[in-house]
């Protein structure tokens, strides 16, 4: 028998349940069901305009496909999953993705910086979690205070909406 839905989508958990007691998400990727479009025109309609789109090129859908199949996929811990992940983002994104540390230690999963006026400043920041709602902390919540942390710095503050307006920084705790 099944374990209990709230015992079973537990982190630790739902990969036992999906090798046990499949339900047909594509989680992992072998646990598949029947076409998406069988079930609604509009799944239809978004394989169209995916298809038919011209900016895309083989490498590109190549890349979304093995990030779809990976994000799907379950992992122990964040760092295996930051691991499989962020090679393929890098090539989605097509930018390096680094780690940024605020002076007091904190940092996100990923930072892509551009440089401007001299200074490297965050263009993106992500936090990725293993499953969503898993950890202390909301990601969508802990990305943007670290986001706004690392432009209330000194050294990038200046080039900041703010920054350009006031020349002056203001404390933001």
């Amino acid at each position: 028998m099944a374990a209990s839905p709230s015992s079973a989508s537990k982190v630790g958990a739902i990969a036992k349940q999906q090798e046990k007691f499949p339900i047909f998400n594509g989680r992992p990727p072998k646990n598949s069901g029947f076409d998406v479009r069988l079930f609604h025109p509009a799944f239809e309609n978004f394989s169209r305009r995916y298809r038919d789109a011209e900016e895309l090129t083989r490498d590109d859908a190549a890349a979304v496909h093995k990030f779809l199949v990976c994000s799907a996929d379950y992992y122990d811990t964040e760092k295996t999953r930051q691991r499989a992940v962020t090679p393929i983002l890098e090539t989605l994104l097509r930018h390096e993705i680094g780690d940024t540390r605020n002076p007091d230690a904190t940092s996100a999963d990923g930072t892509i910086l551009f440089t401007t006026s001299g200074t490297q400043v965050p263009t993106l920041l992500f936090e990725l979690k293993n499953e969503i709602g898993a950890g202390d902390a909301d990601a969508t919540h802990q990305v943007g205070l670290l986001y706004r942390k690392l432009w209330s710095q000194k050294k990038v503050y200046h080039l900041s909406p703010f920054g350009a307006l006031t020349h002056k920084p203001i404390r933001i705790s």
